[in-house]
């Protein structure tokens, strides 16, 4: 658990790398400051913090950089008003049910019956949630939108037949924390008849940072009677040492490599 102390702290030294990053050599930058009420924000404080955190890298990332305080402060007032409105808008989604799954049919091609069912965010328009995904992983959020997904996948199984298994994607910063190892171990005992059922998908392009932490969070998996999958395999750099340091129970490969077979 984050307090107020330790996000202050966390705000300061982003800014602090941002800043030694666009001016290396100073000593003493000198930083044009701006008050930001967030108090006045629908949001939570880890959420403003996320928020003030995602315009900082954002904006030393723009090009070319602005580099008047005026140019500079529109700026970053128009990357305020879109985070904001993004992150209010991700967790209405999340709070308000307006995601939903599609389940995406994963084919035997030696018999030509379904192994098992991929679970595919949608927004309420119906189309992909890809967006949504990644802005998520971008907040420091996507464990939230992982635990929102597997409740779901778990209480459609519920009414599924008994033969219908589901697989869940997790992202990389899901794998890697605590908190949500915990809570999805502890949701997964909550559903003892349906549990059984889910199959856990890792993309290729997660970009871990600790793949021995990740290896045992699968391996904890593995033991607890669930299927790992290795998505989008040869689509980044790390897929064979992912192979050698993690094990999974499927490989899928990427689809660039079988789209024109």
């Amino acid at each position: 658990m984050l307090h107020a102390g330790d996000l202050i702290d966390v705000v300061k030294g982003e800014i602090d790398a941002v800043v030694r990053g666009l001016v290396p050599d100073a000593t003493d930058p000198i930083i044009d400051v701006q008050t930001l009420d967030t108090d006045s924000l629908s949001l939570s404080l880890p959420d403003r913090v996320r928020v003030l955190l995602h315009v900082v890298r954002s904006f030393a990332e723009r090009e070319p950089l602005p580099l008047d305080l005026t140019g500079g402060r529109a700026t970053v007032s128009a990357l305020v008003k879109e985070t904001v409105s993004r992150m209010m808008s991700l967790r209405t989604d999340l709070g308000g049910r307006r995601i939903h799954m599609a389940y995406q049919p994963i084919v035997d091609l030696r018999t030509g019956r379904t192994h098992h069912l991929e679970a595919l965010a949608r927004g309420d328009d119906g189309l992909s949630y890809a967006s949504g995904v990644a802005f998520a992983e971008q907040m420091g959020v996507a464990t939230d939108l992982d635990l929102f997904v597997s409740r779901t996948v778990l209480r459609a199984l519920e009414e599924a037949p008994a033969e219908c298994r589901v697989a869940v994607n997790l992202s990389g910063h899901s794998i890697e924390s605590d908190v949500f190892v915990a809570t999805l171990m502890e949701l997964l005992r909550a559903h003892p008849r349906t549990r059984a059922r889910v199959l856990f998908e890792l993309t290729e392009t997660v970009g871990l940072r600790d793949v021995a932490r990740a290896g045992r969070v699968i391996n904890e998996l593995r033991a607890a009677g669930h299927a790992i999958c290795l998505d989008d395999f040869g689509a980044g750099a790390a897929s064979f040492p992912y192979l050698r340091d993690l094990r999974f129970d499927y490989v899928k490969l990427d689809g660039s490599y079988v789209r024109n077979l």
